[in-house]
């Protein structure tokens, strides 16, 4: 759907019901700043869709794991693991509420470090990259193993800073090839990862973001984006 929000903060919640009767439903934090001819919103993240991958095979580039549902301070995680395979970090926002005749005129990634596990990757796997998908990894919005390697909108539509310490942000600011894969009538995933999938030291070395699940609605990854 697409709707256009007032100045404020607006909670909205998306719900289904399958065949059999069973439902689910996931909630986002909406707030909207009006003024100077653009509005400004900050969405955070569907937390049923968050998660982090993890590489099958050291060099195999292809998916091996998914895990979502993580509350805690490593729940995304980029980096390697110490069998020297790469972890790769998902996120998922409902850009829906995104006006289908608005130009978006800029879009910054925020994830919140909750630890660091190891050699800081930030430090020896080069540049943190954000490919972005409009809808989701391999056709589905869900988090599967096959979002590993599965193919983006645009890859590397720009590279999150480095967070000095815990409770800090990590932020990054998309391109316009990236800004134009924004899902205005959906959904938009975001996927985090290295430059270097690993450093060959047999250990786990990641940092680790909070997800939507967190308990603390401060912690959760935010999509700020500014349109007209």
């Amino acid at each position: 759907f697409s709707a256009t929000l007032s100045a404020g903060t607006h909670v909205v919640t998306a719900s289904v019901t399958d065949s059999g009767g069973l439902g689910a439903s996931d909630a986002v934090t909406v707030t909207v700043t009006a003024g100077g001819g653009q509005t400004v919103v900050t969405l955070t993240s569907i937390a049923l869709e968050d998660g982090w991958l993890r590489e099958s095979n050291e060099n195999s580039n292809v998916g091996g794991r998914a895990t979502e549902d993580g509350t805690g301070a490593s729940a995304l995680r980029a980096g390697d693991q110490k069998k020297d395979r790469q972890f790769k970090a998902l996120v998922s926002f409902d850009t829906s509420s995104i006006p289908d005749g608005a130009t978006i005129v800029s879009a910054t990634l925020r994830l919140r470090r909750g630890t660091v596990v190891g050699t800081n990757p930030f430090t020896t796997h080069g540049t943190c990259w954000v490919d972005v998908r409009s809808g989701g990894f391999g056709g589905s919005t869900d988090l599967h193993k096959s979002d590993f390697e599965a193919a983006a909108t645009v890859a590397k539509t720009t590279s999150l800073s480095s967070p000095a310490a815990n409770g800090d942000w990590a932020e990054g600011d998309l391109d316009p090839s990236g800004l134009a894969a924004i899902d205005k009538t959906g959904t938009t995933q975001l996927r985090i990862y290295f430059d270097l999938d690993d450093n060959d030291d047999g250990g786990n070395d990641y940092v680790g973001f909070y997800s939507g699940d967190n308990a603390n609605a401060a912690n959760h990854p935010q999509l700020v984006v500014t349109y007209q």
